[in-house]
């Protein structure tokens, strides 16, 4: 996982091995550990509205202030001491998608609240790959079972809702196991998902 964070600086994070910060400027790496000395694995990165780097890591959250200064979540936080696979803010980062291993969850950063989604909810036995956000601000997750589509508002009560769509075979789709971290968007707004049979 290779993420440029805003002081210009490139990252580089595996679920089986230590992280590695890239200072282009000085041309020099760095190892990262967390604040007690452990490896950070991490799976996925993004900034939230304060410019704060947000890992999703094989063991929770993490959050990197200033680029340096790396500390776990603990308990009772609800992104603590779980396996995250993918972390994906929406346009305004008001809502943070999240992607565990075999089901997703909506954070609320307003109200600190999680909602999950699991998979008994859509019948669904999927294994989580990648999470992006399209241009009309419509979450895609890649799955071990097709796509799916998550649209979110919140209500007049302050609490977040939601719909989703599931594209599998029934629906046309020929490629339905994705990679891991395998997705993109083009300048034209497509969205391209990497998979065992090719592009989708």
């Amino acid at each position: 996982r290779i993420f440029n964070d805003e002081h210009g600086q490139v990252w580089c994070g595996s679920a089986i091995g230590p992280l590695v910060r890239f200072d282009k400027s000085k041309g020099t790496s760095e190892i990262i550990k967390d604040e007690a000395g452990a490896d950070i694995l991490a799976t996925s990165f993004c900034l939230d509205n304060h410019g704060q780097m947000l890992i999703a890591t094989t063991y929770g959250l993490v959050c990197c202030k200033d680029g340096y200064h790396c500390q776990r979540l603990l308990t009772p936080h609800p992104l603590a001491s779980q396996m995250l696979i993918s972390l994906c803010f929406d346009n305004k980062k008001n809502i943070l998608l999240v992607g565990y291993q075999k089901s997703i969850a909506l954070f609320d950063p307003k109200n600190d609240s999680l909602y999950h989604i699991g998979n008994s909810e859509h019948g669904r036995n999927m294994m989580v790959k990648s999470t992006m956000l399209d241009d009309m601000g419509n979450f895609w997750i890649s799955t071990s079972e097709g796509i799916s589509k998550l649209s979110v508002v919140r209500n007049k009560e302050d609490h977040l809702t939601y719909t989703m769509r599931n594209y599998t075979r029934k629906e046309g789709l020929y490629n339905i196991f994705f990679n891991a971290q395998s997705v993109t968007q083009t300048d034209q707004g497509e969205a391209l998902f990497g998979g065992t049979e090719g592009i989708t």
